[in-house]
């Protein structure tokens, strides 16, 4: 298999005295452009235009054959992990017991694992714990008991009561504005 070259700038290009590294993102040079500010219809198209030429990039380099073929051998790949996981599964239903016991009777004295020339049988005990089967019930339990520091508790924000900022524990945060870039170039989709 032939190594697939690449055919991208080292910098992608920005007009007046700008460069971008491809890698990190950041400006590599300015040149006598610190005073320029997006201040008029014009510069700020200027400005969007820039944005525009670099998501035209990105969505290239995403549509891109080599990048669609990954993703096609990825599921592939995936599709066959899972159908060999079911293989798997249904061997271990079928022998883990016969495999426990031979284990069990032929590892060596004073260890618990087998090990053969196509792989090592191990057995080992997995201690007893608390299972929650009802969580409202568990929950209720241990309240009665005073247990209250084994209960995880959550607020959904979108159920709470009107005139609850004011009260101890809650607080609004002031409302603001943010900014974003939308080029219509496939990065915003």
């Amino acid at each position: 298999m032939s190594a697939v070259a690449f055919d991208y700038p080292a910098l992608v290009p920005l007009d007046i005295d700008f460069a971008i590294d491809p890698v990190t993102g950041e400006i590599v040079s300015v040149q006598g452009h610190e005073d320029f500010v997006a201040d008029s219809e014009q510069k700020v198209e200027w400005v969007l235009g820039r944005f525009l030429n670099v998501d035209a990039q990105i969505e290239a380099v995403d549509g891109s054959e080599i990048v669609e073929q990954a993703r096609r051998i990825v599921a592939n790949a995936d599709a066959k992990k899972k159908q060999l996981l079911s293989m798997r599964k249904a061997l271990e239903w079928r022998f883990l017991a016969d495999l426990e016991a031979w284990a069990k009777a032929n590892a060596p004295r004073g260890t618990k694992t087998w090990r053969g020339i196509m792989g090592a049988i191990s057995v080992r005990k997995k201690a007893a714990k608390v299972v929650v089967t009802d969580e409202a019930e568990a929950i209720r339990t241990l309240e009665k008991m005073g247990a209250i520091d084994a209960i995880k508790k959550s607020i959904w924000l979108s159920k709470l009561p009107e005139g609850i900022a004011d009260r101890e524990g809650f607080a609004i945060e002031p409302e603001s504005e943010t900014a974003s870039v939308k080029t219509g170039a496939g990065v915003d989709k």
